[in-house]
């Protein structure tokens, strides 16, 4: 096993090498950190008011922080030039229809083979976070976050707008 100064300077050169600057603080000190500290403190509100807009169980909270910081990450900010969003500053680019009011009401088409005759053919969910990569998203059933392909699926609810 390697000496921790090893890998520290491993590191270190790696850091230096891609023009990253690190700066060390002190441990169980967030004082120290402000400025992360501060978007943490942001993120988390945006989080608490989901869960709560959506009345939702506090233990889905890491899909309200993903989906937060999505949003987040793809609208303006006075902070970077020009007001761009931090996706437009670095050149990425996001499909606005992929975002829905969290918690809204969606229906899942359930694969056929495991349904009989007089069975629903989709399940009724709550939307808790798209799928970047594809059109799919993830949606909250009665007892867990499932995983959802959207082909023939649905996201609705009249009584919240967007």
């Amino acid at each position: 096993m390697e000496p921790k100064t090893t890998k520290t300077k491993v590191l270190q050169d790696f850091l230096r090498q891609e023009g990253i600057s690190h700066e060390v603080t002190e441990r169980y000190c967030p004082q120290s950190n402000g400025l992360a500290e501060r978007l943490n403190l942001t993120i988390m509100d945006k989080v608490r008011c989901m869960l709560i807009d959506a009345n939702l169980t506090p233990k889905l909270w890491p899909y309200a922080a993903h989906y937060a910081v999505l949003v987040y990450n793809n609208f303006p900010h006075s902070a970077l030039d020009n007001h761009k969003s931090p996706n437009d500053a670095y050149g990425d680019s996001f499909d606005f229809s992929k975002l829905y009011v969290y918690g809204s009401i969606c229906y899942a088409l359930q694969p056929s083979k495991l349904l009989h005759k007089l069975e629903e053919r989709s399940a009724k969910g709550l939307f808790l976070l798209p799928c970047i990569s594809d059109a799919n998203f993830i949606s909250w059933t009665s007892t867990l976050p499932i995983y959802m392909e959207t082909e023939r699926n649905h996201i609705h609810d009249p009584t919240r707008g967007f």
